[in-house]
């Protein structure tokens, strides 16, 4: 795994890989999600153009771009959530490595609730946890907070949310 910072890692619900964000700190390697085969002991770059930062969504995940990847999740049907937050986004991975955005406005951190593609994130979102109902509960460091993230496939979009759950003081 060479230069790499594990800070972010999720697990995959049937595989046995591992799946992880590489912070911008390893200039070569950040900036990507990496996948971690423990059957093989392998590590493959996953989703992302590992050492260059930016935004782009992609049919073809290796030429997709994320800025600052921290925290990651799995979805009950298996596609990777991450925050990528240089970008104030959610981004979504499928099992193909398809890449698009989940959440959030391009650039524009906030903490505003609403419809996902109207909600808006912090770029101190750091961590988040997708839970079997396919929810999602993200830590927002620069606002203190936990947010909800509603998400049911089957619901219209404008039904799926993002609202502030509870802030914490310090």
């Amino acid at each position: 795994m060479g230069g790499d910072n594990l800070y972010f890692i999720t697990q995959d619900i049937e595989d046995p890989n591992i799946f992880y964000a590489t912070t911008g700190k390893a200039k070569a390697d950040g900036h990507c999600i990496k996948r971690l085969n423990l059957a093989a002991d392998t590590v493959e770059k996953w989703a992302g153009t590992c050492g260059t930062k930016g935004f782009k969504d992609s049919g073809d995940g290796q030429q997709a771009l994320f800025d600052s990847p921290r925290g990651l999740c799995q979805r009950p049907n298996r596609d990777i959530i991450v925050i990528d937050a240089g970008n104030a986004l959610l981004r979504s991975v499928n099992q193909s490595g398809f890449v698009t955005t989940f959440a959030g406005k391009l650039r524009e951190s906030g903490r505003d609730d609403g419809p996902l593609d109207e909600a808006t994130f912090s770029t101190g979102s750091c961590d988040i946890l997708c839970t079997a109902d396919g929810n999602m509960l993200l830590t927002d460091t620069a606002d203190h907070s936990v947010r909800l993230i509603t998400s049911d496939d089957s619901l219209p979009a404008e039904l799926q949310t993002a609202e502030a759950l509870v802030k914490v003081d310090v």
